[in-house]
């Protein structure tokens, strides 16, 4: 009895009472373990850059007219190139043809006997003389010019005055190897006769 009477038994016995009520007042949740958390699984990292894993038809369309514009510009390219192909050709070409002008115009030019304005005064005096001379003496001096002097002065005189002289002329012999004689001159100064020019006359 004086053990329960004993102050000791009472502090004890009200621990006891205490932790009972505080057992069976506190929640249960707190005593449950709770179960672990699974690991959500990681969406996959976003790229920095565009995406192109679509499907866009408008961008398809882009696609499809820059390889059908590349195709015409290098069908393009390829015409251009034969073009030029072409015009060095005919450039060539115009290039021969231009020359064999520059030739034939060179030889030309040395067949015909250009009078100019200002002998015409000169020729025409000198015509007058060799005609007003005998044939055969005018052949024997016009025989020692060369053939554009003598075409200058033939130009000038009329044709029944030139067919004497020329019969002369062709009468004549020489026997110098550097100078054509007879006939064969005659025909010579008969045709560069034909091809003679004269400057047009000067506005007085």
């Amino acid at each position: 009895m004086k053990l329960i009477q004993s102050p000791w038994v009472a502090v004890l016995a009200a621990i006891v009472v205490f932790a009972g009520t505080l057992f069976y007042t506190w929640p249960k949740e707190q005593f449950i373990r709770p179960a672990p958390v699974r690991a959500r699984a990681m969406p996959p990292p976003i790229s920095a850059g565009p995406s192109w894993a679509f499907n866009n038809p408008e961008l398809e369309q882009m696609v499809a007219e820059i390889h059908e514009e590349r195709a015409t510009l290098a069908q393009k390219e390829t015409e251009l190139k034969e073009f030029e192909k072409r015009l060095q050709i005919e450039r060539a070409e115009i290039t021969q043809v231009t020359q064999t002008v520059a030739r034939l115009q060179a030889e030309f030019n040395q067949n015909v006997t250009r009078i100019k304005q200002e002998e015409v005064v000169n020729l025409k005096r000198l015509a007058k003389t060799y005609v007003e001379m005998s044939p055969d003496s005018s052949a024997s001096v016009l025989h020692e010019m060369d053939d554009p002097s003598v075409v200058k002065i033939l130009a000038f005189m009329k044709e029944t005055e030139v067919a004497p002289i020329l019969e002369a002329l062709a009468k004549l012999d020489t026997h110098d190897p550097s100078k054509v004689s007879g006939p064969k001159r005659v025909a010579q100064l008969s045709e560069r006769l034909k091809l003679s020019l004269k400057d047009p006359e000067k506005p007085k």
